[in-house]
């Protein structure tokens, strides 16, 4: 069960760093063409990490404390989930591969 759970972290590990990637790839793009969306400026970006963070955290542990779900389906969840994300910027920017 453990090593399943590993597996899993490190799919989602690599997936996390690929958007983070992408998401730098987006903010260098504003930078060049002298533009900033508010999405891109570090106070929205901060803030809206920090709140995701939040809520996300605290569902997962309410589901697991309950036995609704398993660590494994979790994990398993977590990295489908950072997958499909880095999968949309590599879609949006089809030149680049962010993993």
């Amino acid at each position: 069960m453990a090593d399943r759970n590993i597996n899993n972290l490190q799919r989602y590990y690599a997936a996390a760093y690929a958007v983070q990637s992408a998401v730098a790839y987006e903010i260098g793009l504003d930078e060049r063409n002298g533009t900033s969306c508010s999405a891109t400026t570090p106070k929205q970006l901060r803030a809206g990490i920090n709140m995701a963070m939040a809520e996300h955290s605290a569902i997962a542990k309410l589901l697991i404390s309950k036995g609704i779900i398993t660590d494994h389906e979790y994990t398993k969840a977590i990295a489908d989930a950072a997958e499909t994300e880095c999968a949309r910027y590599e879609e949006k920017y089809p030149w680049i591969k962010f993993h």
